[in-house]
């Protein structure tokens, strides 16, 4: 549980900013675009774009198909996907997914590109 003094720091925190922004507007020109006003700090600004905007990740080689068939041959009973309860193991959404492909989209289906 958080000291309570955290919360109370953050209040004081949040007033301070909202009092800023009302005194912008305050002294702003009535044509002034409230575009303008700065909501966030610039170690807000820079915690929310740069730190945990950070989505780099390893990322193995190879295609999803080839990474999807290593992943059937590690684990093939492992539960793949769970739709309204029911479950399909790596094994069966294989030979699903083959089945799928070989069959090609039917009249109406949605095809992503």
């Amino acid at each position: 549980m958080r000291d309570p003094s955290f919360f109370k720091e953050a209040a004081y925190e949040h007033a301070a900013k909202f009092l800023e922004v009302m005194s912008w507007m305050a002294r702003a020109a009535a044509e002034e675009s409230v575009h303008r006003i700065t909501l966030l700090s610039q170690s807000e600004r820079d915690l929310i774009l740069t730190r945990w905007n950070d989505t780099a990740r390893e990322v193995p080689a190879g295609t999803l198909p080839g990474l999807f068939e290593a992943q059937v041959a590690r684990t093939p009973d492992a539960v793949a996907v769970v739709f309204e309860g029911t479950e399909l193991n790596y094994a069966g959404s294989s030979k699903l997914s083959g089945a799928e492909v070989s069959a090609g989209p039917a009249g109406g289906d949605a095809v992503c590109s």
